[in-house]
């Protein structure tokens, strides 16, 4: 079994027997039409609207490995034990970002993507980025 595997596996346990954080933050984040927006992989290859992503020291790990296009919502936790936050960008821009999540805490990003890009997903506290935590979304067409 893969780190990756094994430690999204440990989050969604933690997260489906009550074990998740407390608070919760929504940040909705719309798109212009016909903004471009990104770049990269991940694990599933079914297209789905909704994407845990866990946050740990140094990586980031999601239960899919594609969007569809259109509004997605990602459902994003800090499982590491230092703080973290997730940008989502596109080729030009940010899409949307999260708080600095404490360890423990989880925020959901809902966004509207274009078709047929990817998104790269990645923590902005200075070094994290550096150190592997970064990965890519493929949005379907």
């Amino acid at each position: 079994m893969s780190r990756r595997f094994a430690a999204l596996l440990l989050l969604a346990v933690a997260l489906a027997t009550g074990c998740g954080p407390s608070g919760q933050h929504t940040a909705v984040v719309p798109s212009t039409p016909g903004s471009p927006a990104a770049t990269g992989p991940s694990p599933s290859s079914a297209a789905t609207r909704e994407v845990r992503v866990g946050l740990t020291e140094w990586s980031i790990t999601t239960d899919s490995d594609r969007v569809a296009s259109g509004t997605v919502t990602l459902t994003v936790t800090n499982a590491g034990t230092v703080a973290h936050d997730l940008r989502v960008t596109g080729p030009n821009e940010a899409i949307a970002t999260t708080t600095m999540l404490r360890p423990g805490e989880q925020q959901e990003l809902t966004f509207t993507t274009p078709t047929r890009e990817t998104l790269l997903l990645w923590c902005t506290v200075p070094g994290h980025s550096q150190q592997g935590m970064r990965t890519t979304l493929r949005i379907a067409g």
